[in-house]
């Protein structure tokens, strides 16, 4: 009773089959002293013809090959009576003539044969091979035996399914490696292309200028009119070639922070600038307010700029009445927030988790009315992140949205909100 305890316990538990036909081995060898034993291992359930047998006498490691089921008579008979069976002088007369080179050494005067079933599903067979003609298991024996198939079934049920996971494990490591060295190829091309683009775009833009400011020659309104568009798209493309070569770096994490102490006034000058092209497509202007007590800040300020003009940008873009606002406060607790707000189309709620995922966009239709990469808050997400900083997002649809940008009044030091929250 002990070793039945002890075996419905151990054996269950192992996930290696070798392991199991040595313990099943052991186990019933202790018990019944055959010569010889196999189990015959069911390869798929409900197909009786292929599988893989596991010889194994006294000492050594089992042998294993692959078989064809069909020629072992009394595994068949076993598996189709799902019962022990007895049968004696097992020889070479009894396999069929394809199968008489595997039947060389299968030869016992007496063999008893126990299906390894569990709920109902067969997976093979052990067959025990006797040396003695007079050698019948007793009725306890073959309840031994029975017992042993039972914990055997359980046992490869499990080696198989644990075997079915590794490979999955496997398969999907492969796709995963196979994806990541897509996605490298994939950013190099897109670095090294946009990069490429990026010094024509810029003449472009360059010249159009000069051309506009009638450094080499007075234009006709019609020619001023032709190259103002010129240019306006053609910083359109440049800002796009921009926000890929931005976003390259950030994936890679090749983004480096270039710090100094400045006042926050002189940032806002700077956006007033960059603004006033696109301000001047529509009925309203950005307005820009500071706050008391709002102090002067050590940060990186290109990066800081690159996120609070991407944020502007969205909200003149998608506002067509009202106003859109830049408010700068003191947060308090070391930290400072800028808030850009506006009436514009506001967010679904289901969507705002999903802004500021790459290539994410509300409308993914081609022929959606407003461009862009769909990079743009993805950046300006990851650029707060690289400043310490955090953003936060309301929006209601057809009433506009607010984006709060809080980060350290110097950056690469904790906030004493941190401190104080007991965030480490």
């Amino acid at each position: 009773m002990a070793m039945v305890q002890t075996l419905s316990q151990t054996l269950p538990a192992s996930l290696d089959y070798k392991q199991i036909i040595e313990t099943v081995r052991a186990k019933i060898g202790n018990v019944v002293r055959a010569a010889k034993l196999y189990i015959f291992i069911v390869e798929e359930a409900g197909d009786s013809s292929r599988g893989t047998s596991f010889e194994g006498g006294e000492g050594g490691d089992p042998v294993s090959k692959e078989i064809d089921l069909r020629q072992y008579p009394i595994v068949q008979d076993c598996m189709r009576k799902r019962s022990p069976v007895i049968q004696r002088d097992v020889t070479s007369k009894l396999f069929s003539a394809a199968a008489q080179e595997e039947a060389q050494g299968f030869s016992f005067p007496m063999s008893t044969a126990v299906p390894i079933m569990f709920r109902n599903e067969l997976h093979g067979v052990i067959l025990l091979g006797f040396n003695e003609a007079d050698r019948v298991l007793s009725s306890r024996e073959i309840q031994f035996c029975q017992i042993v198939a039972f914990s055997t079934a359980i046992a490869l049920s499990n080696a198989k399914k644990y075997e079915e996971l590794q490979i999955a494990a496997k398969r999907r490591q492969l796709i995963a490696e196979q994806l990541a060295e897509a996605n490298r190829l994939k950013s190099e091309f897109l670095a090294n292309t946009t990069h490429e683009l990026r010094t024509p775009i810029a003449a472009v833009v360059g010249y159009g200028d000069l051309l506009i400011q009638e450094v080499f020659g007075p234009l006709t309104d019609q020619q001023k009119n032709t190259m103002e568009r010129l240019t306006q798209n053609a910083r359109g493309m440049l800002g796009l070639v921009e926000d890929i070569l931005d976003f390259s770096k950030l994936e890679k994490g090749e983004a480096s922070l270039f710090v100094k102490q400045q006042e926050v006034g002189a940032l806002l000058d700077e956006l007033r600038k960059d603004l006033a092209p696109l301000e001047s497509g529509k009925p309203l202007k950005v307005k820009y307010e500071i706050g008391e007590g709002v102090p002067s800040i050590k940060t990186d300020w290109g990066k800081l700029k690159r996120i609070l003009l991407g944020l502007l940008n969205n909200a003149v873009k998608f506002t067509e009445k009202g106003e859109v606002k830049l408010s700068v406060l003191s947060a308090g607790h070391g930290e400072i927030s800028f808030i850009v707000s506006d009436t514009g189309i506001g967010i679904p709620s289901e969507q705002i988790p999903l802004i500021f995922e790459k290539f994410r966009q509300l409308d993914g239709s081609t022929n959606r009315r407003y461009g862009g990469t769909g990079l743009g808050l993805t950046i300006t997400k990851n650029l707060v992140d690289l400043l310490g900083g955090k953003i936060e997002v309301e929006s209601e649809v057809g009433k506009g949205s607010t984006f709060k940008v809080t980060i350290p009044v110097a950056s690469g030091e904790k906030p004493e909100r941190a401190i104080s929250d007991g965030v480490p």
